[in-house]
């Protein structure tokens, strides 16, 4: 009983430890349908920050919108989503509890090449400490120039003075062995030797893409600057037919949040009273400034402003996570928990009937995910009427 006891004494002493949740992808174009696997994951998990490459289609012809990828709840932050020339779109959603501020690369890289896909934001912590994070993809198409301008963005993201720095990215570099950091390819040692240079550590160890009959890679990685920094980290299916894995991880900080809103509630507001406030001889108030409207404009707005402090209630509204409830069915929640079991055993044995399976699946959830989202076309459209 004493054993007992002292067991749950320690396991009580046990400081909470605080996490940032992070998701990182590779979206291969984030459709519709996508997007909507993608929210219906959130409901699950609310991260604060998702990063995505490969936001765009290879080959387009219409204009993309920045309202198709919003996300409810989360601000999004893309680049290169106007550029027509042959970048994928990188994006960061950040959730609307958390203060942050975009950064501009032209200024960051103001002495040399900027990535060509790259996209940074600085997240507040607690304690007025700052989390840079940085979402980055590298095509195979890659000249060596632009392999070297992606070391270089190591080198100077490590030197900004950031105590907290997070770069995720679809990298492209499969012949890095992350446990030995050593790779028979003579570019990627340059890439290593830029990591070391920044004092960076990659987190990312199980394979992240996989397709057919190819052995599975790590492609997705996770660096930070602080080595025991990662509460966790999770490799989970893709979201629609894309091969890159979703990984999931808690990077140890406390984000500091936003302030909770005042909002005046007027379904609850005194009308009675506020008319008889307001039930004033203008003419005799507006005597004295007859010619002068901003003098006229400044009494009016101060008697309403008393008004409607006397005649309409406040509440407090914080910016945090809601509690969502699933909107997809019995039958699409277990086939889409089938799709991630399928996942992971075929990262696992590389077996390609596991994978033929795994497309099965994949392709059945998409068509119940597009019946999901017709069914949720008609009730915005049956709201509207």
């Amino acid at each position: 009983m004493v054993e007992k006891n002292c067991k749950n004494q320690e396991k009580n002493s046990v400081k909470k430890v605080d996490v940032i949740h992070c998701w990182y992808t590779t979206a291969d174009t984030l459709t519709k349908l996508k997007k909507l696997e993608l929210e219906n994951m959130i409901k699950e998990g609310s991260p604060e920050l998702i990063a995505i490459t490969e936001l765009k289609p290879k080959n387009y012809k219409r204009v993309l919108q920045y309202l198709d990828y919003c996300i409810k709840d989360y601000n999004l932050e893309i680049e290169n989503l106007k550029d027509t020339g042959s970048t994928r779109g990188v994006a960061l959603y950040i959730h609307k509890s958390i203060k942050y501020t975009k950064l501009e690369l032209n200024t960051i890289f103001n002495d040399i090449t900027r990535p060509k896909e790259a996209i940074m934001c600085e997240i507040n912590l607690t304690n007025s400490e700052k989390l840079l994070f940085c979402n980055i993809y590298r095509s195979e198409s890659n000249t060596r120039e632009q392999n070297n301008d992606i070391g270089n963005c190591f080198k100077r993201v490590s030197n900004l003075g950031y105590n907290h720095i997070i770069i995720t990215g679809d990298f492209n570099r499969k012949h890095i062995n992350w446990e030995s950091i050593t790779s028979p390819k003579k570019e990627d040692q340059a890439f290593l030797e830029a990591i070391r240079d920044s004092y960076l550590i990659q987190h990312q160890l199980t394979p992240t893409r996989g397709r057919g009959r190819d052995k599975p890679s790590l492609l997705d990685l996770v660096f930070t600057n602080v080595e025991h920094s990662i509460e966790y980290i999770d490799t989970h299916n893709p979201i629609g037919n894309s091969d890159h894995s979703i990984i999931k991880f808690g990077y140890r900080c406390i984000p500091e949040e936003m302030p909770p809103k005042i909002t005046l509630v007027y379904d609850k507001a005194d009308y009675n009273k506020m008319k008889e406030m307001l039930n004033i001889n203008w003419q005799e108030e507006f005597k004295h400034c007859i010619d002068n409207v901003e003098d006229q404009w400044t009494i009016f707005t101060d008697k309403y402003h008393h008004a409607v402090n006397e005649c309409v209630p406040k509440k407090i509204v914080r910016v945090g996570k809601k509690k969502f409830k699933h909107v997809l069915d019995k039958k699409t929640l277990a086939k889409k928990r089938k799709k991630y079991r399928l996942w992971q055993r075929f990262l696992q044995t590389s077996d390609g009937k596991i994978y033929t399976e795994y497309r099965r699946c994949s392709n059945q959830l998409r068509s119940l995910m597009r019946k999901v989202a017709k069914l949720q076309e008609k009730e915005i459209a049956k709201d509207m009427k």
